[in-house]
């Protein structure tokens, strides 16, 4: 059963895509990060993808997380 289990939910992922063919996507870019910027930050790599998914999150509501922002 596993062995279906991908190849359906792939599918089903292409169905669900082009059922959304007529709607409008709204993408926001934030200013560019500086690499200076996050490399100063003394965490693991694991966490700072962390940090960087919660800045793109709150990208979409205008709230920047404090870490990016700019000096």
């Amino acid at each position: 059963m596993s062995m279906l289990a991908k190849p359906v939910s792939t599918l089903w992922l292409v169905h669900e895509m082009f059922k959304k063919h007529d709607q409008e996507l709204r993408v926001r870019i934030g200013k560019p990060i500086s690499y200076a910027t996050y490399t100063n930050i003394p965490v693991e790599n694991k966490q700072l993808v962390k940090l960087f998914k919660k800045h793109l999150y709150k990208l979409s509501k205008k709230k920047p997380y404090p870490f990016f922002l700019s000096n």
